[in-house]
């Protein structure tokens, strides 16, 4: 079911009115004490998952005003953002040191090359987005199963 005359379905809107509830809800806590790291780590994570419910949920949409183009490149882009993230809140968040070379080196060469070269590149070239993203998608999905293996290992050794 859609939602507003948009392509948003129903369930991401409830999923993101509960991600902005959650995101308002820590920032109180977060304004009581400004020094706790792990919270900002936090509401910066909520808020990423808040971009891309919105962007995911509402592009692409032929009746924007923006191009197509963009509308994918921020819709998928704010997946890849999520993606990328999260390795590095770990790493911050629960300060687990083997999760270094993931959380600057891998997610750079595992997530971001590969969205750029494809998302970026190839979309732009060709056009067919279909592609770029089966393209895309395949280095981040094998880095995805081994970066959550060293997560689950870190926070299991800590």
């Amino acid at each position: 079911m859609k939602v507003f005359n948009t392509d948003m379905e129903l369930i991401t809107l409830i999923f993101l009115i509960s991600e902005i509830l959650m995101f308002l809800y820590q920032l109180l806590f977060y304004a009581e004490n400004p020094l706790d790291r792990k919270r900002r780590y936090y509401l910066i994570f909520l808020f990423l998952f808040i971009l891309y419910n919105i962007f995911g949920g509402l592009y692409p949409d032929p009746h924007q005003n923006l191009s197509i183009f963009l509308q994918n490149i921020l819709a998928y882009g704010s997946g890849f953002a999520v993606a990328c993230y999260f390795p590095y809140y770990f790493y911050k968040a629960y300060d687990l040191p083997s999760l270094r070379f993931h959380a600057y080196y891998g997610i750079a060469i595992f997530l971001i090359l590969p969205f750029m070269l494809f998302i970026g590149g190839e979309y732009f070239i060709t056009g067919n987005l279909r592609a770029s993203v089966e393209h895309a998608i395949v280095i981040p999905f094998i880095y995805t199963v081994f970066s959550l293996n060293a997560i689950l290992r870190a926070v299991k050794l800590k």
